[in-house]
C-alpha cells in the first residue's frame, strides 16, 4: 500500500500531540450568537454498554443511552421581558464564567446525532456491507479497515455543519465547556457518531472532542476504565486517515498517561493483534508530521510504561521503523527527534534491543548524528540533556568496528562544540563523560 492510499500524506489533523494541551481547531463561534440558539432535546434510550450506542435506536434522535439535558431556561409570549429578565437568562444560560451558552452545546450534540445512520442502517466498506455486529471484526492491520463504519475516502461534511462541529472543537478546549459536554453524556455520543459515520473527517472531529474532554484527569478517569471502552479506541488505529490516526493516537497516550488506567490499557494493547503493527506502518510510511509526532510520543510512553510490553514488542523492525521516522523529521521538530531517540535507546535496555541497534547501526548512527547537529545549533542544550545522554550512550553500544562510521561524519567536531556548551554540574557530568568517552 503506497503512503497516497494510505491516506497518509496530507495534514488533516488540528492536534497538539501532548495529552497536557486540547486540540484547537479555527472555528470558533461567535461569541455574540452563542446565547441565543435553542435546541429540541432526545428522548435517552437504554444500553448495556458502550458498544451498543453503535447499534440501532428506537429512537431518531437517540445515539445513546445518556440524557442530554437541557437546562436553558424558556420563556413563552405572556412574559413581560425586562433587562433583568434578559441577563438572568444570559446567567443561566452560560457555561460556567465563560460567553458559550448551554443551549449552542446542546443544539450541536443534538446534531451530531442526527448526522449518523442511527436507524441502523448497514455501512459499507469499500464493495462490502457489513452489520453493527460485525463493525469491530476488521482485524487484519494489512486491509488498514475503519474500526467504525469503512475508509469513507471521497466523502467530505458539508461545510457549514463541519464549521458547527468544530467550533464545538474549540470550545471544549475550555475547561468547563469539557466538563458541561462530559455532563452531557459526550463522550459515549461522540464515540457512537465515529463509530457509525462513513467520513473520515467527521470521525477527527470526534476523537479531537473527545481527546480534549480528557484532558481533564477526573473525566478520563470517568471514561475508559473498562476493557471494552479500550479496544473500541483501540479499533480506529485500523483507519488509513491521517486525522483520525493523529486524534486516536493522542487519546491513547492520554489515557496512558495515567496510572489509575494503565492497568486496563496496556494489558489490552499488548494482547492486540494489530496495534504494534499499526503503529509500525505510521512510521515507515507517513510524511505527515503531526501524524508522526503523535506516534512517537506514544511509542516512546509505551516503551517506558511496561518492561512486558517492551519485552513483547522489541525486534528489527521496530528500530528501523523509528529510524525511517526520524529521518523523515530530521531537523523539522526537534521534540519529535527526541521522542524517537529515546526510543531508540530504550530498547537497548533489553539484550534483543541492543542486538537490533547493532543489526541497524548505520541506520542509528545516522538517526544519532541529525539529532546532534539539531542539538549543537540549539541556544541551549539544557531543555535535552536526558536525551543527549541517551544519544550518546547508543554510540559507545557500536562494535569498534561500527564506530568508524562516526569518524566518518562531523560526529565528533559537533560533540566537541556540545561539550564546550553544556555547562559544567551534577546533572550533566555523566553526559560529557560520555561525550569524553566517544572522542577518545
Amino acid at each position: 500500500m503506497d503512503e497516497e492510499q494510505a491516506g497518509l500524506n496530507g495534514s488533516r489533523s488540528r492536534a497538539s500531540h501532548s495529552h497536557s494541551s486540547p486540540t484547537h481547531t479555527d472555528h470558533t463561534p461567535d461569541a455574540g450568537t452563542l446565547l441565543t440558539c435553542s435546541v429540541d432535546t432526545p428522548d435517552p434510550v437504554s444500553h448495556e454498554h458502550i458498544f451498543q450506542s453503535t447499534l440501532p435506536s428506537n429512537d431518531h434522535n437517540s445515539l445513546t443511552g445518556t440524557q442530554l439535558h437541557d437546562t436553558t431556561p424558556q420563556i413563552n409570549e405572556h412574559d413581560v421581558v425586562t433587562e433583568d429578565t434578559l441577563s438572568k437568562l444570559y446567567q443561566d444560560d452560560s457555561i460556567g464564567d465563560t460567553v458559550f451558552s448551554k443551549a449552542w452545546v446542546l443544539s450541536i450534540l443534538v446534531e451530531i446525532i442526527n448526522s449518523v445512520d442511527v436507524r441502523g442502517n448497514p455501512c459499507s466498506i469499500g464493495n462490502e456491507v457489513v452489520s453493527d455486529a460485525d463493525v469491530m471484526s476488521c482485524s487484519e492491520v494489512g486491509d488498514h479497515k475503519v474500526g467504525g463504519c469503512g475508509d469513507g475516502r471521497g466523502v467530505e461534511l458539508e461545510e457549514e455543519f463541519e464549521g458547527r462541529v468544530c467550533a464545538l472543537w474549540d470550545s471544549s478546549m475550555n475547561s468547563d465547556v469539557a466538563e458541561y459536554i462530559h455532563e452531557q453524556g459526550g463522550i459515549d455520543l461522540l464515540l457512537g457518531a465515529a463509530c457509525r459515520t462513513d467520513q473520515p473527517r467527521f470521525t477527527e472531529i470526534c476523537l479531537g472532542i473527545i481527546g480534549n474532554l480528557i484532558c481533564s484527569q477526573e473525566i478520563c478517569l470517568n471514561s475508559f476504565k473498562t476493557a471494552e471502552q479500550t479496544r473500541l479506541i483501540l479499533e480506529f488505529l485500523k483507519d488509513t486517515d491521517s486525522g483520525v490516526l493523529c486524534q486516536v493516537t493522542r487519546l491513547v497516550q492520554t489515557c496512558c498517561s495515567y496510572e489509575e488506567l494503565q492497568s486496563t490499557w496496556l494489558p489490552q494493547i499488548m494482547e492486540s493483534k494489530f496495534v504494534k503493527d499499526s503503529l509500525l506502518f505510521i512510521l515507515q510510511g507517513s510524511t505527515n508530521e503531526d501524524l508522526l509526532a503523535s506516534t512517537s510520543v506514544l511509542l516512546d510512553h509505551l516503551l517506558n510504561a511496561s518492561e512486558q510490553l517492551l519485552r513483547g514488542w522489541v525486534d528489527r523492525q521496530l528500530v528501523e521503523a523509528i529510524c525511517e521516522a526520524a529521518q523523515q523529521i530530521r531537523d523539522s521538530n526537534f521534540e519529535v527527534s527526541c521522542s524517537l531517540v529515546a526510543a531508540i535507546h530504550t530498547l537497548t535496555s533489553e539484550q534483543e534491543g541492543v542486538a537490533c541497534v547493532l543489526l541497524c547501526a548505520d541506520k542509528v548512527c545516522a538517526v544519532v548524528n541529525d539529532f546532534l547537529a539539531a542539538v549543537e545549533q540549539l541556544d541551549s542544550q539544557s531543555t535535552c540533556i536526558t536525551t543527549l545522554t541517551a544519544a550518546c550512550s547508543l554510540y559507545l553500544t557500536l562494535s569498534t568496528e561500527q564506530r568508524v562510521l562516526i569518524y566518518e561524519s562531523n560526529v565528533k567536531t559537533t560533540l566537541r562544540n556540545i561539550r564546550k556548551k553544556v555547562n559544567q554540574s551534577p546533572r550533566t557530568k555523566q553526559l560529557v563523560s560520555l561525550i569524553s568517552r566517544i572522542l577518545t
